[in-house]
């Protein structure tokens, strides 16, 4: 007996997988983020400075259309040019650099300072330090995953 209200349930959909475009852009998104962070800081700095583009430009030896793109994000840049944005500014390279990566280069160097201590230690405390840091590390990267 078929109840004139009820409406049959939608056949189950089979799960699409995602294009080789969506991927690629997926797997991008972080360094596209890290990019435009980049460059509204380079901008920010810039502003503070009251530096036009065109001269900032000049002290990369680069047009004001490339300059105009790194502040955007929309372009990858060489390393050198972030070092010469921070020597024109006289600026660490921290202050343009995105949160997530200076998180990332700060733990860097703590695991490099743990390492020189661990080398010091006798082969079985090595690697019971070895995994309760592997631990923490794993529960680090997946909690700022998570977020």
């Amino acid at each position: 007996m078929s109840n004139k209200y009820h409406s049959p349930s939608p056949a189950p959909t089979k799960p699409t997988r995602p294009s080789e475009a969506e991927e690629k852009a997926e797997l991008f998104k972080p360094i596209s983020e890290d990019l435009q962070e980049i460059g509204l800081n380079i901008a920010k700095q810039r502003s503070q400075r009251n530096m036009t583009q065109t001269e900032l430009g000049a002290a990369l030896d680069v047009g004001r259309t490339t300059v105009i793109a790194i502040e955007n994000g929309k372009t990858d840049f060489k390393i050198s040019y972030l070092v010469s944005v921070c020597e024109a500014f006289h600026i660490d390279p921290s202050e343009i650099l995105p949160d997530r990566l200076k998180t990332e280069a700060r733990l860097s160097q703590e695991l490099q300072v743990i390492e020189n201590q661990l080398a010091k230690l006798d082969t079985l405390s090595r690697m019971q330090c070895m995994i309760a840091l592997q631990t923490m590390v794993t529960a680090f990267v997946i909690s700022h995953h998570v977020q």
